[in-house]
């Protein structure tokens, strides 16, 4: 068994693309501005579901990511806080931390 993809919802679809993109190498593969229809909507059990969606993938390794961002119906974020059930930690590997951090500190990205 192999894993296809991790999907992530986001709030900010500007932001996470930034964060996926620019400062962790992911390639934008596609970007659906609004999605819809009754086989997504089945799919994911969510009744007349339109989301915003973008697929990327990596370079340097086998992890693909897809982003969406719920248009309707509307969700609340929640901040429950790191280790409640529905949370997610994601762990990268860096060459060069140095680098890393003066990338985030000086690209804070789109607000």
């Amino acid at each position: 068994m192999e894993i296809h993809h991790i999907s992530i919802f986001v709030a900010d679809m500007n932001r996470a693309l930034y964060l996926f993109n620019n400062i962790l190498g992911f390639e934008l593969a596609w970007h659906i501005e609004e999605a819809k229809g009754k086989t997504l909507s089945d799919l994911l059990g969510i009744k007349n579901m339109v989301a915003e969606i973008a697929y990327l993938s990596s370079k340097t390794n086998r992890v693909s990511i897809e982003l969406s961002r719920m248009i309707h119906p509307v969700l609340e974020t929640s901040n429950s806080g790191f280790g409640h059930p529905g949370t997610v930690g994601l762990s990268v590997s860096v060459h060069d931390l140095d680098s890393l951090h003066e990338r985030l500190d000086w690209k804070a990205g789109p607000r």
